[in-house]
């Protein structure tokens, strides 16, 4: 077993261990051949360099607090037919999170077809959306603005500046932890999204751009992959937008923020439970280096405060740090006293990212308390906020 950075002479490798795993083709022909450098991409090989397992590393820059950070996406995490069950997985995560902390990474993100692979390596759930899986009908309350208009966009090159100008101010800087995307983001992720089917709609007004949607017309459903819009009034022109497709598809389906409100403009019934939208977790976190993370925290509060870490699968992770903030300046330190609270390295990502507060994880039996007058620092220290990504590779 060698577990190492793929090279070029590994692609091909890969990208049929891609194949057989994801069935897209065409995403993986781009994905490997465009998108991919070989030294993103971690392997666990066999003898005679028979790649056995492997993940693709995407790296990206989100913004925790006022603080940029640099992260990687795991993507792609699939073992070869012959070798599931046979213990591949383990020691290639253990060594992909030793790598991105010796590069400097404090987290890695991913996207879990199910969380259960995942968690006992650590991940957490740190991102939810708010989700819209309904008959297309239900769209009937929304109203068109005729003060709008809408443009399909076929070739959305040169619409890529106002298309990341718009992300910036209506999702990014409005919501905590969310990518950000640059401009090589939007093209490979409109090139993916173009590839699958997807459609484009700006919505205009003035001649100025005040919203955009990517969307799907597939499997006799309106799939909205993503909307921003400057007003309610625009949010609610391009549903209109989507009621008009009645005809042509059955269903719709949208996830957008935790904190969307856009069914409080619909005909919500009681016993209708397909009328509903549901908060679903979607993304999960991987702390690889603890004090490079709290170190991130811009509080806002006086704070002391002793904090015990319990990481199981990574022993260096595994400390108990003084935490001191006087007003916006933060000091972490090594403490061989006695912790006043401990908690496990998938809570602590959980507490750093604001997925859950204080008192949900309390309740939860998430957060051991050795010192009860610490609730209150942990409470100025960690605030719940609103994450958002939407990333998928």
């Amino acid at each position: 077993m060698q577990i190492r950075l793929l090279d070029v002479a590994d692609l091909k490798q890969a990208k049929d261990l891609a194949n057989y795993a994801f069935d897209e083709k065409s995403f993986a022909d781009w994905f490997f051949d465009k998108y991919v450098q070989p030294s993103q991409l971690v392997g666990n090989f066999a003898e005679q360099e028979q790649l056995k397992c492997m993940l693709c590393l995407s790296p990206y820059k989100l913004r925790l607090g006022s603080v940029e950070l640099d992260t990687e996406y795991i993507t792609t995490v699939t073992t070869s037919p012959d070798s599931r069950g046979k213990g591949y997985f383990k020691p290639l995560l253990k060594y992909t999170f030793e790598h991105l902390r010796a590069k400097g990474n404090s987290f890695a993100i991913l996207k879990a077809i199910e969380s259960k692979l995942y968690s006992p390596f650590g991940f957490a759930f740190c991102y939810s959306h708010l989700r819209y899986s309904m008959q297309i009908k239900e769209l009937e309350y929304f109203s068109k603005d005729p003060r709008l208009e809408l443009l399909s966009v076929a070739d959305y090159r040169p619409y890529i500046g106002r298309l990341q100008a718009l992300y910036a101010e209506l999702i990014a800087d409005r919501y905590h932890a969310a990518s950000i995307r640059s401009e090589q983001n939007w093209l490979n992720l409109l090139h993916a999204h173009t590839m699958d089917g997807g459609h484009i709609m700006l919505a205009i007004h003035d001649g100025k751009p005040v919203g955009y949607m990517l969307y799907y017309l597939r499997n006799n459903c309106f799939e909205i992959f993503e909307m921003a819009a400057t007003t309610a009034a625009v949010q609610a022109h391009f549903l209109s937008a989507a009621y008009q497709h009645r005809t042509q598809v059955k269903n719709f389906f949208w996830r957008t923020f935790a904190d969307n409100t856009a069914y409080l403009q619909m005909n919500i019934g009681q016993y209708h439970d397909s009328a509903y939208p549901q908060l679903a977790p979607f993304m999960m976190v991987r702390i690889v280096d603890v004090r490079r993370l709290l170190s991130a925290l811009t509080p806002n509060n006086d704070v002391s405060l002793r904090l015990q870490i319990t990481d199981d699968f990574l022993e260096f992770n595994n400390c108990t740090l003084q935490i001191t903030a006087t007003g916006k300046q933060l000091t972490i330190a090594h403490s061989d006293s006695p912790a006043d609270v401990c908690v496990d390295i998938a809570t602590l990502a959980q507490l750093v990212f604001g997925a859950y507060s204080v008192s949900e994880l309390l309740f939860d039996n998430k957060i051991q308390l050795y010192n009860a007058a610490c609730v209150d620092a942990l409470n100025k220290l960690f605030v719940k906020k609103v994450n958002f990504i939407n990333e998928e590779f």
